[in-house]
């Protein structure tokens, strides 16, 4: 989770939880909630008569408001845990934003989806600068829907959320609540509830002004660092944080050939029955970009499964029988992720025998399945159909183990891996949610 907050934005951010609902008592009483005034001079909502005419008489300056307000629970903070004439519940009634995803915006029901919740708006300077009392709920009510938070920042009000959703319905809208400004100071979030659904790792990528680890999010605990393997140390494997990315920050690889970075082998990366693998990509300057995603060593010839763009600008996939030597290889003829461009790119691997389909921007790329393999080396007919089976190597993003000279050249973010295989109404939902021009969501104050 990535904050940026300034200690002079508290006064104006923190604190203004109470400045904002000073007009408006809730339980129906909200056409003030926006303006931080009372809704007749001097009279407080629940106070009674102000003796100073629209003031009060404990207020200081830099003060947001509310009557006899003291930084009571000695934090620090004036806040609206510190007196102001509301309980926290009832904060929690007025402030909110509600968000809907109308009719016919998704192909199919879709359940357990996880969606992207991403606006900038100056009210969530009401909010803590930790995000703690950001939440989201169904109907209003006080029940809390998974939710992770990838970034916020309060002094402009800048949030990127993902909350799943149980269903989002063809046929009828869809609606839900983001809720703040109660001073919780509990973090509500569960990342690895939002991440349940078959995904056994989810890296949001970029280092938010640090480096080291990229925390993989599903809780599966597959958490990626810098490979120091064949003759790269630390320093040189970590790729650079790159601020754009399509979501928040991002990781540039390529700088040299050491740039990737590995999860240690474990159970839940061994995928054996369905394959999904997504990540938000930008080739730079060469559409042979490398490889995106791999299982796979170089040193004794395995591999369970990689995904890449092959030299040919193509996307592609291989895999194998555990240990054996080489893997089934697959290309899919005009799946071509543009250069120097941000684009949404998901490989599935389904069926008996397994097939390969890609994904480009939210469309399939060719309406036929790719399951027919290429006679490597002379090892296995044309046509020769291997299974997914796990073997013991990490799991690398951006390159290959021992492999110097096969290296993504390019910038990655919201890299995933699912043990299931993503449907293209699926797919196109988290295209359609996720772009920089998304129309996918509504969000309105109330």
């Amino acid at each position: 989770m990535k904050f940026v907050s300034q200690s002079a934005s508290m006064l104006g951010g923190t604190l203004l939880c109470c400045l904002l609902l000073a007009g408006s008592a809730c339980g129906g009483r909200r056409n003030n909630v926006m303006r931080g005034v009372y809704p007749d001079a001097g009279q407080s909502p629940d106070a009674g008569q102000n003796p100073d005419a629209g003031q009060n008489p404990n207020r200081d300056a830099g003060d947001s408001g509310c009557v006899g307000e003291v930084d009571s629970d000695s934090d620090g903070q004036r806040d609206c845990e510190d007196g102001c004439p509301f309980d926290a519940t009832t904060v929690g009634d007025c402030l909110r934003k509600r968000i809907t995803i109308a009719a016919g915006t998704a192909a199919l029901d879709l359940t357990d989806f996880p969606v992207l919740v991403r606006l900038t708006d100056p009210a969530l300077g009401a909010a803590r600068p930790d995000g703690f009392d950001l939440w989201f709920s169904v109907d209003g009510g006080q029940t809390v829907l998974p939710f992770e938070i990838e970034r916020f920042v309060q002094s402009t009000g800048e949030l990127a959320a993902w909350v799943k959703l149980p269903l989002i319905a063809a046929a009828s809208d869809t609606t839900f609540y983001l809720r703040y400004g109660d001073g919780s100071d509990t973090d509500r979030s569960d990342a690895a509830s939002v991440w349940s659904n078959g995904f056994r790792a989810v890296y949001h990528m970029g280092y938010g002004g640090g480096a080291g680890t990229q925390n993989d999010s599903s809780g599966n605990g597959n958490h990626a660092t810098p490979d120091t393997g064949g003759g790269c140390d630390a320093t040189e494997s970590a790729p650079t944080d790159q601020p754009a990315g399509a979501i928040g920050n991002a990781l540039t690889f390529g700088a040299n050939t050491c740039n990737r970075l590995l999860a240690n082998d474990s159970d839940s990366l061994d995928v054996t029955t369905e394959l999904t693998v997504s990540a938000w990509l930008r080739v730079t300057g060469s559409s042979a970009a490398g490889p995106v995603v791999s299982k796979r060593v170089r040193t004794n010839e395995t591999c369970n499964y990689q995904v890449q763009i092959w030299t040919d600008g193509n996307m592609g996939a291989m895999w194998g029988e555990g240990d054996m030597w080489p893997p089934i290889y697959n290309s899919e003829p005009a799946a071509t992720p543009a250069t120097d461009t941000w684009a949404y790119a998901v490989w599935t691997i389904q069926g008996s025998p397994l097939a390969m389909r890609t994904y480009l921007d939210g469309a399939r790329i060719n309406s036929a399945d790719q399951n027919l393999s290429t006679d490597v080396g002379g090892m296995y007919p044309t046509g020769t159909q291997l299974e997914l089976n796990a073997n013991t190597h990490g799991l690398f993003i951006g390159g290959v183990d021992q492999e110097t000279d096969n290296a993504f050249n390019g910038d990655l973010d919201e890299v995933r891996i699912a043990a299931a295989s993503r449907s293209l109404p699926w797919i196109k939902a988290e295209y359609d949610n996720q772009q920089p021009a998304s129309t996918f969501l509504t969000i309105v104050e109330e």
